[in-house]
């Protein structure tokens, strides 16, 4: 009996011990849309318990899932019937959230928690663990008047249907544009692996494309070629994951007959025309112009550095205007950045970000003031006629930041501000990550203890009070800390100045030849950590993640290693020295991937992170040593040793 329970404890803390990066994410939806809360089992074995809930919930869940179905005893009333997991299956280790008909209650911070590989499974118990996912859900209205296309005349090119959404990682998605009076109503589909034009209305044959990655990039506007006054109508774009409807907006087209509203066709009225200018000898060319409504599917860049006063995004109109006229500045997810009608600002209907920080100039381009790195977006501006007709559309892709740039392994990196404001007296300093982590704090002359896991022991900042340097010091930085980092200063719970800066750390990559000896995959971080520290090298397959070395308590623990693994592999574990490195011998095709190694406190007060990229060939090209940051991999050199 002692020895069964003694087994168990074992496995419930092999399963505390197995810690996983924490994802992060902010989304918005808008109420009654389907909003999908992302999160991945970064881990081999099966999913036995799956819990979601939200921090304000005190002992309630949002969702506790187990042993594939849903149960309901400790869920809060306000998600009854309204949540499910997008893979009842756990399929690629997804246990994303669905959550339905979203209100204005769900606001709130979501965190996901799963039992895996034999852990654990009774209820609650996995409360006491680290979440895997960290989601912050803001509920908002999107913009409420309908999108309206207008075709002048028949026989133009081309005209384009917007429809954007926030881009999803998982799979299974598709997008159906649709036309609710037709039968049948479908116009265009396309599904992750191309076009499925197989249940389109015929009359929308060869006339309707979208960008090749559209499910990749949100953009999910539809071309709608030659279009004719039969194409009048209400347009659907839905977007659907795992057969969720997750968004959905409607365009309305009107396209204009030939025939105008005299009688008269348009052939005879050209004809008329060249007959006078026959007759005057073409003296009155110059006084005949024809002015046509124009939506340019062109997206503009603009680039600015942050901290910059304002930036200006463009939107010139040198045609005449109508007293009634309403100028509408959105985002990619259709909130309103700005609205101006007839000559007044509207700001009652401006998006809460964007509050007292933009100004409208006379040709419509848009003054953004305080440019910061969560601005970068697609704006959009509309200019209406009256009844609702388009003048113009206009589409500026902001880029907010110049990054500073540094290798993954370099002893630290300094992230400089400086200010003017005297700094003695009661004075803070805040250094802060996009999730408003504290990074680092300075109060009344000392530091305060006030500081997150992530960045425990690693960070100084200089305290130059002449000059007024209160740069931050950050040690061995990794690929994970590549953030938007704000420097504030305060004086009581005034904000005297802000400053953002952003860090890229460009990760390690190694490309090898199949049969090499060994290659040592670096990690060396902060000396003096706790002599309890537990470490962890994983591999992440995309399929599932490989334990490729445990070391928990001061030892080794190789039968917790994947079959794939076992006798390859040594690490060094200097607890002193902070170094972590692993060497991993006789390459194969199947060690290539992506490799993380997570350094924990017992305590989980203090946590050390880095990711490393292997690329092993099967043919005999020489190797070359390559650097990348986290989007675009370029190569860097790692230390390998040759089978000869």
């Amino acid at each position: 009996m002692l020895a069964v329970t003694a087994a168990c404890l074992c496995c419930c803390l092999l399963c505390l011990m197995s810690v996983t990066a924490v994802y992060r994410e902010t989304i918005t939806a808008a109420p009654s849309e389907t909003a999908i809360l992302s999160c991945r089992v970064p881990s081999s074995g099966p999913i036995t318990v799956v819990e979601w809930t939200r921090e304000d919930l005190d002992k309630q869940n949002v969702l506790f899932f187990r042993d594939g179905r849903c149960e309901a005893d400790y869920q809060h009333p306000l998600f009854l019937d309204r949540v499910e997991l997008l893979d009842k299956k756990t399929e690629d280790r997804d246990v994303s959230l669905v959550l339905k008909n979203v209100k204005k209650e769900d606001n709130g911070t979501y965190e996901c928690r799963a039992v895996w590989n034999g852990g654990n499974r009774r209820k609650r118990y996995i409360l006491d663990s680290d979440p895997i996912s960290v989601i912050n859900l803001t509920v908002d209205s999107p913009v409420s008047q309908q999108p309206l296309v207008v075709v002048e005349e028949e026989g133009v090119e081309s005209v384009l249907l917007p429809c954007q959404v926030p881009t999803l990682k998982h799979k299974n998605r598709h997008v159906e544009w649709s036309r609710p009076d037709l039968n049948p109503s479908i116009i265009h589909l396309q599904r992750e692996e191309g076009d499925d034009l197989r249940s389109q209305n015929q009359k929308y044959g060869n006339r309707t494309s979208m960008l090749s990655k559209a499910l990749e990039d949100g953009d999910l506007s539809l071309t709608l070629r030659k279009p004719s006054v039969h194409d009048t109508g209400t347009y659907t774009c839905s977007f659907f994951c795992f057969g969720h409807k997750v968004r959905q907006s409607e365009v309305q087209v009107e396209v204009k007959s030939e025939v105008h509203s005299g009688g008269v066709p348009t052939w005879a009225t050209v004809l008329l025309v060249l007959l006078g200018l026959l007759v005057l000898g073409g003296a009155v060319i110059g006084g005949v112009l024809c002015y046509r409504r124009s939506n340019t599917n062109t997206v503009f860049k603009v680039k600015v550095d942050s901290g910059k006063e304002s930036v200006q995004l463009p939107c010139k109109i040198n045609v005449p205007l109508t007293k009634n006229y309403r100028v509408v500045w959105t985002t990619k997810e259709f909130y309103l950045v700005h609205v101006y009608e007839n000559g007044i600002d509207h700001p009652e209907e401006q998006h809460r970000n964007y509050t007292g920080r933009t100004q409208i100039k006379k040709d419509f381009s848009l003054t953004l003031n305080k440019p910061m790195w969560n601005d970068s977006n697609i704006y959009t501006c509309v200019v209406y006629e009256k009844k609702g007709s388009i003048l113009r559309t206009h589409r500026v892709n902001l880029e907010v930041g110049d990054p500073q740039e540094v290798d993954s392994g370099v002893e630290s990196v300094q992230l400089s501000c400086q200010t003017s404001v005297d700094l003695t007296g009661d004075v803070r300093v805040e250094w802060t990550d996009r999730y408003n982590n504290k990074v680092h704090v300075y109060k009344n002359g000392s530091d305060e203890e006030e500081q997150h896991r992530d960045y425990k022991g690693r960070t100084e900042m200089k305290k130059d009070l002449q000059t007024g340097d209160v740069s931050l010091i950050l040690k061995h930085p990794t690929c994970e800390d590549s953030e938007s980092y704000l420097c504030t200063i305060y004086r009581g719970e005034n904000i005297l100045m802000e400053r953002e800066r952003i860090l890229k750390v460009r990760e390690f990559r190694k490309v090898v030849k199949e049969g090499e000896k060994s290659v040592v995959l670096p990690f060396k971080t902060t000396p003096d950590l706790p002599e309890d520290t537990e470490v962890e090298w994983y591999h992440d397959d995309p399929k599932r993640k490989l334990i490729v070395h445990l070391y928990p308590n001061s030892a080794d623990q190789p039968d917790k290693q994947d079959q794939l693994y076992e006798g390859r592999t040594e690490m060094t574990a200097d607890t002193k020295t902070g170094d972590f490195s692993l060497t991993l011998k006789n390459l194969g095709v199947k060690d290539s991937g992506e490799y993380k190694c997570e350094v924990v406190s017992k305590e989980r007060n203090i946590r050390r992170f880095t990711r490393i990229v292997i690329e092993v060939e099967e043919t005999s090209q020489d190797q070359e040593d390559i650097k990348s940051d986290c989007s675009s991999p370029e190569q860097t050199p790692l230390l390998t040793e040759s089978s000869g």
